[in-house]
């Protein structure tokens, strides 16, 4: 596929509103996501005092949901 087909496939997909929205609504939750993963350590370093052990196990428990929740779609 050359640069021209895929320009007027992707300039196509933006004539669709839903498409739109989407792209929209996937940027709006990454970028919350970004500043989570940002945000929370930094608070906790810099308004509760944490030492880096426990930011580490902050940024770690993270994970949790996901492994849980991968673990409850899987069965």
């Amino acid at each position: 596929m050359n640069t021209i087909t895929r320009s007027r496939r992707l300039a196509a997909l933006r004539d669709f509103p839903d498409f739109r929205q989407l792209w929209g609504a996937h940027l709006i939750s990454a970028l919350g996501t970004g500043v989570t993963t940002l945000a929370i350590p930094l608070l906790a370093a810099v308004l509760l005092h944490a030492s880096p052990v426990e930011i580490g196990v902050l940024t770690a428990l993270n994970a949790v949901p996901h492994v849980v929740f991968s673990l409850v779609a899987v069965l």
